[in-house]
């Protein structure tokens, strides 16, 4: 199982790797879990980080993270490999992340 944080699922980019997310998931023989939590709400990634690796979560994907509740949020997981998706790196880590500029000149 693979558990997915979503920052803001509002909005069309973050709801969009989502589908992305769970369809790679399903064809690897995952199954996905989510949680989200509003921009506002500065101790959410921490709770639902917890909820993530209390459910025995094999990975976590974050998607678009708040970079300093994500430095607080991120120790509480443990050994579980987390991979964001965002556009800057966290404490070392390395994102995956879309190249906008390049998309925008191809398009």
């Amino acid at each position: 199982m693979l558990g997915v944080a979503v920052a803001d699922a509002h909005g069309y980019g973050p709801i969009a790797s989502l589908w992305a997310i769970e369809s790679a998931a399903r064809d690897a023989g995952y199954s996905v879990t989510v949680v989200s939590q509003h921009d506002d709400e500065r101790g959410g990634i921490v709770d639902g980080l917890q909820r993530l690796a209390d459910q025995g979560v094999d990975g976590i994907v974050l998607v678009a993270p708040q970079h300093a509740s994500t430095n607080v949020a991120l120790p509480r997981v443990g050994e579980i490999p987390v991979v964001t998706l965002s556009s800057y790196e966290i404490d070392g880590q390395r994102p995956i992340m879309l190249d906008s500029e390049r998309g925008s000149r191809l398009a």
